[in-house]
């Protein structure tokens, strides 16, 4: 489907950005100030589709772990008797699924915060009992590491 909808062929950006500028001229503004916002517009709007798009690609991602062999072949089916090199590569047949991806991340941050406050709250309340800061346990990192992970942006 083209941008009108018809079986015709779609405008190129030029023509595009022409025919919003003239729009935009006929509602009173100087041509190179239409000029200038038509192609702000149209950037937006492409900017908008290819994000889409990438959504769209993403779906149904799969991936497969593979190696590859002091021969240089890389296989995700190795041939029997090959020695595999020391490294491996973990290879993607299709896009990450992202809106999947932040979708989990959405819920597992929820997920985090409600820990958070219950921990949080056990603790000033006195249900939880943390051990004295001198011994070597686990149970008192835990409360920081909810914390770190609910403020890290975008990875460790």
């Amino acid at each position: 489907m083209t941008q009108t909808g018809q079986n015709s062929a779609a405008r190129t950006r030029d023509e595009q950005a022409a025919v919003l500028m003239q729009v935009i001229c006929d509602a009173g503004w100087k041509p190179e100030d239409a000029h200038a916002c038509a192609l702000k517009e149209l950037a937006e709007a492409e900017a908008r589709g290819a994000e889409e798009q990438r959504r769209k690609d993403a779906e149904g991602a799969i991936g497969r772990v593979s190696a590859t062999f002091e021969s240089g072949a890389f296989m995700s089916d190795p041939v029997p008797g090959a020695k595999p090199a020391k490294t491996s590569q973990y290879v993607r047949t299709h896009p990450a699924n992202v809106a999947a991806l932040e979708a989990r991340v959405k819920a597992l941050k929820a997920a985090l915060k409600k820990a958070d406050e219950f921990i949080t709250n056990g603790i000033e309340f006195g249900f939880i009992r943390m051990p004295d800061s001198d011994t070597p346990d686990s149970a008192l990192d835990t409360p920081g590491i909810i914390r770190a992970a609910l403020t890290r942006e975008g990875g460790e």
